[in-house]
């Protein structure tokens, strides 16, 4: 048997392999949405309508309906932390605001005050 008839073989079953996993992913996201529509329906009969509301904001998140919290959080310009900044980033803000190189409480950044102008003082 060739090299050329091995690497064709093992391509085809690349091929089933991931047909078969999307199947069984399918699958199981198909089990879990029941499962929640049964839950959904016991809180409905007893009147249990927080677990019911609760459940169908689970579904919601399940299947991708409400947006992922990292992407709003990321939206906002002011929010990130100076640790998650690169140092780059950093200096180019002390250079646009000289003196703002301090935090709300009027703290130095850790990062920042051991650098030379990366503060005030």
């Amino acid at each position: 048997m060739s090299d050329n008839q091995l690497w064709r073989y093992m391509v085809k079953a690349d091929r089933v392999h991931e047909q078969t996993a999307e199947r069984r992913a399918s699958r199981r996201l198909a089990l879990a949405v029941a499962k929640r529509n049964n839950l959904y329906a016991k809180a409905v009969l007893s009147g249990d309508y927080r677990t019911a509301l609760a459940v169908l904001s689970d579904t919601d998140r399940l299947l991708g309906l409400y947006p992922d919290k990292r992407i709003i959080v990321e939206k906002h310009k002011g929010s990130a932390s100076a640790e998650a900044m690169s140092d780059e980033e950093l200096a180019r803000i002390a250079a646009r605001e000289p003196g703002r190189a301090t935090g709300p409480e009027g703290k130095r950044c850790r990062r920042c005050a051991g650098r030379e102008g990366g503060g005030r003082g």
